[in-house]
């Protein structure tokens, strides 16, 4: 099987790198959760709940995976393009409507379930484009598209929707049609299996990856060192992402300034991913991948620590280490999982890999960290909204993440002897 020419393959890492930028719009979740907290009235819990079910369904990646590894890319792309604006117009409706939580909580997490049939074409189709020299630094590029779409949509939303959610919703409504049509023409024809991986420039073509999946995968002691890391490391990213303009209001600060921390965080979000990718790429003759999740981890925790000590005044420095910190973590495991486990089962893996991000934050420091928040808030006799001002809102899920983390460092460490 031929490789595909350099034009082809910078036009289908374009068309990726745009549809990830286009579903990376659930990182700027802090632009907009709190102005849709006070225009439709709900509490801390409620919002959480709302808030926590998009990154829910984004993580629920099995599915699309599974799908794509029976279809194909052709499917997977044509069903992104018809489901995400669908449902992005609903969410708009509903809105406006000023329809329960529930309801939206169930839009958004299939607004995110849809965004990995688009993603995972992104990743498969593209994965292997350059060699596996450079595969990191491929995945490491994607994976920061999805990053800096939290800077550009809460850009966009602060510039022009600051007092008009529902509007916001029907721009994404519009714009996921215009971008996913345009990976249709590019992406649908490819698959994960159009490199001839082996004819491709390498270090490493003497070594032999078995592939694993479905439930063979469950039996790998590796797979479950590589989990629990990115369960409790990517799940305390999401944490500071989703409650950002919480976290910066409990500090002091003015709920108007906090789009500015989503753009600095989704940034330098960007960056780390950037700098993951060639980092493991070039040190993979000396350093495992698995140290790089290890890395990643322990940034985390330090961030976790500055967010406790650290004065408003010095908010954008825990900001941005989190933000660096948590783009360690999705390319490295992204390319453990290929590397780890093959190829071949691409799609599944990833997804059950991804699964691990839908327990960490939705069922875990999700509903701990808004169980914690509201036993120190004061309910506004004016407005019936829920605030709380202080160290204390945040202190004890900050702890218990730290300890968790400790946890995903020790099982990078295993991983990284066990590769």
């Amino acid at each position: 099987m031929a490789v595909p020419s350099r034009l082809n393959a910078v036009l289908s890492l374009v068309a990726g790198a745009l549809i990830m930028t286009s579903i990376g719009s659930c990182y700027a979740i802090s632009a907009w959760n709190a102005e849709l907290k006070a225009e439709l009235g709900m509490d801390q819990s409620q919002i959480a709940f709302v808030s926590s079910s998009l990154s829910f369904g984004l993580y629920w990646a099995i599915i699309p995976g599974a799908l794509y590894d029976r279809y194909g890319g052709k499917f997977s792309i044509i069903a992104g393009t018809i489901l995400i604006p669908s449902l992005y117009a609903i969410l708009s409706s509903l809105t406006k409507i000023q329809a329960t939580p529930i309801w939206l909580a169930i839009v958004l997490g299939f607004v995110g379930l849809s965004g990995q049939f688009s993603g995972i074409v992104c990743l498969g189709s593209n994965e292997g484009l350059f060699g596996e020299n450079n595969r990191g630094k491929v995945l490491g590029l994607l994976f920061s598209c999805f990053s800096g779409g939290g800077a550009v949509f809460s850009f966009i939303f602060k510039t022009f929707f600051s007092d008009n959610v529902a509007g916001y919703f029907t721009f994404l409504s519009i714009e996921a049609l215009i971008v996913c049509g345009f990976g249709v023409f590019f992406l649908a024809q490819k698959t994960k299996d159009v490199h001839d991986y082996k004819s491709l420039p390498s270090s490493r073509d003497h070594i032999v990856i078995e592939d694993v999946g479905g439930w063979n995968l469950t039996k790998e002691i590796r797979f479950w060192y590589l989990f629990i890391a990115v369960m409790f490391g990517v799940g305390s990213g999401l944490l500071v992402m989703t409650n950002m303009a919480f976290i910066y209001e409990s500090a002091g600060g003015m709920i108007k300034d906090v789009s500015w921390f989503v753009s600095t965080f989704s940034m330098c979000n960007l960056f780390g991913r950037l700098a993951v990718g060639y980092l493991s790429d070039h040190y993979l003759p000396i350093l495992p991948r698995a140290a790089f999740l290890g890395i990643g981890i322990a940034l985390t925790m330090v961030s976790e620590v500055l967010f406790l000590t650290m004065p408003m005044e010095y908010f954008v420095i825990p900001v941005a280490l989190g933000g660096i910190a948590e783009g360690f973590l999705l390319p490295t495991y992204t390319v453990l999982t290929r590397e780890l486990f093959g190829s071949l089962y691409f799609g599944k893996n990833f997804g059950a890999m991804t699964l691990a991000n839908a327990v960490g934050y939705p069922l875990i420091l999700g509903p701990l960290s808004s169980m914690l928040y509201k036993n120190h808030t004061h309910v506004n006799p004016d407005t019936g909204v829920e605030r709380c001002i202080g160290s204390s809102c945040f202190f004890d899920i900050f702890l218990i993440s730290i300890g968790l983390n400790a946890v995903g460092l020790y099982c990078s460490w295993k991983l990284s002897h066990a590769t």
